[in-house]
């Protein structure tokens, strides 16, 4: 016997990386009153263990996630860097107030 709640819980999507493939990121962002947050700035530690910074972020889409009930919000980005355009994910989990960013 099955039981649904309506709600889809677990959503297979092929963009979401592991959390081992992530690393963690300092993002720097704003929240509307609707509760919607837009990041402005982040760093992270590069391979040599230096802190790099990126601004400013331009947000192409935004999505609130569920995976195995966890609520996950996925942004995918853009930011240029030294002349050259960078496309990356970000990943916010509100209830531990961490970001995530794809390798």
């Amino acid at each position: 016997m099955n039981f649904g709640t309506g709600e889809k819980v677990y959503e297979k999507d092929e963009g979401v990386l592991l959390d081992s493939e992530l690393l963690p990121a300092a993002v720097k962002c704003w929240f509307t009153v609707q509760g919607r947050g837009m990041p402005l700035s982040m760093k992270i530690r590069n391979e040599e263990g230096e802190i790099q910074t990126m601004a400013p972020i331009f947000t192409d889409t935004f999505q609130k996630l569920r995976y195995g009930g966890v609520p996950l919000w996925r942004y995918q980005c853009r930011v240029f860097q030294e002349g050259i355009e960078k496309s990356f994910c970000l990943y916010f989990y509100p209830e531990e107030g961490k970001w995530r960013v794809g390798k």
